[in-house]
């Protein structure tokens, strides 16, 4: 059984807050368009502070507003494009996300556990639940997890959290 081959590019990356409202974001799909393109993976980017930090979150300066992913994502769709939707998370100080890792979760003293897996997790599913659903509402035909989180890959558990999350919340356009 032979797989299907998807035509596609990542457009997007590091794009910044307004970035995407611009004439040149969409010059840039007519041109991904005009190749013959299948599919666009858009990118809207996430900031956490460094590797280890907790908390992900949107960046005023950094990360594209709903709305204006919306209106590319619309664009994409007007010219025949297939979307999926990826949010990438990136640190403020530099260092690259594969680099994301934290001691187990585990507990020395009692009463006081050691969390930071968890909490990190817990506050991704906040992230992904957000950007699934918007996936959902713009009609995207698909939804991607992050790229590069080579330091969390041991992380099962917490991952097939986030599958079941991102499933929950999206469903692919027609």
């Amino acid at each position: 059984m032979n797989a299907p081959f998807f035509k596609g590019v990542t457009f997007g990356f590091y794009a910044r807050n307004g970035y995407f409202s611009s004439p040149d974001a969409k010059i840039q799909i007519d041109r991904i368009a005009a190749l013959g393109t299948e599919w666009v993976c858009i990118v809207s980017t996430v900031l956490q502070e460094a590797y280890c930090s907790l908390r992900p979150f949107r960046d005023f300066l950094m990360t594209p507003a709903d709305d204006e992913l919306r209106d590319i994502i619309d664009y994409a769709h007007e010219k025949g494009l297939k979307v999926m939707l990826r949010p990438m998370i990136e640190c403020w100080d530099g260092t690259q996300r594969s680099h994301i890792n934290f001691p187990a979760d585990w507990e020395i003293i009692p009463g006081k556990p050691i969390r930071y897996w968890g909490k990190w997790f817990d506050n991704y599913i906040d992230l992904t639940r957000h950007y699934a659903r918007l996936a959902t509402r713009a009609r995207c035909e698909a939804y991607g997890l992050d790229s590069e989180l080579n330091g969390t890959v041991s992380q099962n558990d917490n991952w097939l959290r986030v599958v079941k999350a991102a499933r929950e919340e999206f469903s692919p356009a027609p």
